[in-house]
């Protein structure tokens, strides 16, 4: 629910994707990789957005998410706090290597300001 909840927050933030019904956060940084190798994944993060990252859901059933980034999964610990470490992880991630931009809104105080909540 949470995870659906941050995804759907950030899809009414952004711009609209040219094709109907598109949700642009979930569709550009989101990787359902269930059945994928770690090649695909990779691959298909790297043409989904220009930032170059996302956040890798697996197993729909018991989810689990990693972060990827600079061509590579980035483990995280699969405990109660999972979707948590990777939502900061690609907080801080937009923060420190996008300006704190994405998709040319501001995380940041300017605009929506979710940073606030993973500030140092």
């Amino acid at each position: 629910i949470i995870f659906h909840l941050f995804c759907t927050y950030l899809d009414s933030q952004l711009r609209p994707l040219p094709q109907p019904g598109g949700r642009p956060f979930f569709n550009r940084y989101v990787v359902v990789g269930d059945k994928k190798t770690t090649k695909e994944t990779l691959a298909e993060v790297n043409t989904k957005n220009k930032a170059k990252c996302a956040i890798l859901y697996s197993n729909p059933l018991k989810p689990k998410f990693n972060f990827v980034s600079d061509d590579k999964i980035h483990s995280c610990a699969y405990d109660r706090n999972n979707l948590f470490y990777v939502i900061i992880q690609f907080l801080m991630y937009m923060k420190t290597h996008h300006e704190c931009s994405l998709e040319g809104i501001n995380l940041g105080k300017s605009g929506i300001n979710i940073l606030c909540c993973v500030e140092d």
